[in-house]
């Protein structure tokens, strides 16, 4: 017989149709690659391990034994009926046809295949109350699955044996562990790349100039998080001349001597808005904090991603604006920001 054909076995335990259930699938000891019969007559119970029940979709045909211990022994004429599920095709008998049922060394019938359908009829008398009985099927399978085999005989036993083709008995458990990420940038104020700086350029008596950034942060922190800040004082030129702070709750005016940001917080991926320190108001600016406290809170993870991001991420926007008596120079000031998560 070629090397590539694998043997199985099924063991499977009967009981009496009348008044007992049949067997369940769990308790049938099932063998694969068995060359002696004898060595798979187990009828210890249950069988936990049935990982030889499983086989590879092949393109030959599977040699599968199924053995049981029959309650009573077998008269002439007398049939064991295998069904196997759809799906199932019992070709022909095996290589060695079963002719010996109960492994007496006398032969005692033979199969007949109809499709998905084994019958066995004997045309001798057996001794199946002290031995076992086995049949050799050779079978062929449509496509990956489980498929049953149900056993049926003349003394009324009833059983049944699965057979695991590929891993469609198989559960695939799969999780993703997120960890406990905080990441934080100072981006452009289009989100495409990362700055440090804020030019307001040169300051006129006829305008107002702006520069703007954004606060990006990434948590997987459920209870979200808090941005504070800071700075180092004023908008000044090395302490010779400082631009006033504009009034909370104003507007930076040309021809004024001011200097604020308008601040909007935005909101989470995770859903939810942020909510900004209660000194600001709507399309107000106001100064720039000189001692650490907080800006904005969110109480949601941000889940944001490497690509611009203009809705989940805090806009800062500076302004400032001179008049006639503002002394020139170079004004400079430091804004610092810390991000706390809370996981």
């Amino acid at each position: 017989m070629n090397n590539f054909i694998k043997f199985m076995v099924f063991v499977v335990v009967f009981t009496m149709c009348m008044g007992f259930a049949p067997a369940y699938a769990a308790d049938l000891p099932v063998n694969l690659n068995v060359t002696n019969l004898a060595a798979t007559l187990d009828t210890t119970y249950p069988v936990e391990d049935q990982s030889d029940a499983e086989v590879a979709l092949a393109a030959s045909p599977e040699e599968v034994y199924i053995v049981y211990q029959a309650t009573g022994d077998f008269a002439i004429g007398e049939t064991v009926n295998i069904v196997a599920s759809s799906g199932v095709t019992i070709a022909n008998t095996c290589g060695t046809p079963t002719t010996d049922a109960d492994s007496d060394g006398t032969p005692d019938g033979g199969a007949v295949v109809a499709a998905s359908v084994y019958t066995y009829t004997f045309t001798a008398a057996t001794t199946a109350a002290t031995t076992s009985v086995a049949f050799c099927l050779n079978v062929t399978f449509a496509a990956a699955g489980n498929y049953s085999f149900i056993v049926g005989d003349a003394n009324g036993d009833s059983g049944s044996a699965m057979l695991y083709v590929e891993d469609d008995n198989d559960v695939t458990v799969t999780a993703d562990v997120q960890g406990e990420e905080l990441e934080f940038l100072i981006r452009l104020a289009d989100d495409t790349a990362d700055t440090n700086s804020c030019a307001l350029g040169t300051l006129t008596t006829s305008a107002v100039a702006s520069c703007s950034y954004r606060l990006k942060v990434r948590t997987t922190a459920t209870q979200g998080f808090t941005i504070h800040w800071t700075s180092d004082g004023g908008l000044d030129s090395g302490g010779t001349a400082t631009i006033d702070a504009v009034v909370p709750d104003d507007e930076v005016t040309a021809g004024q001597e001011e200097y604020g940001v308008a601040f909007y917080p935005g909101a989470v991926t995770d859903g939810g808005a942020c909510t900004a320190q209660s000194i600001w108001g709507a399309a107000f600016d106001d100064p720039v904090s000189t001692t650490p406290q907080t800006l904005v809170s969110c109480a949601n993870a941000n889940l944001v991603t490497s690509s611009p991001d203009l809705t989940n991420t805090a806009l800062m926007d500076h302004q400032a604006s001179i008049g006639a008596g503002t002394p020139a120079g170079s004004y400079q000031q430091i804004v610092t920001y810390y991000v706390t998560a809370n996981f």
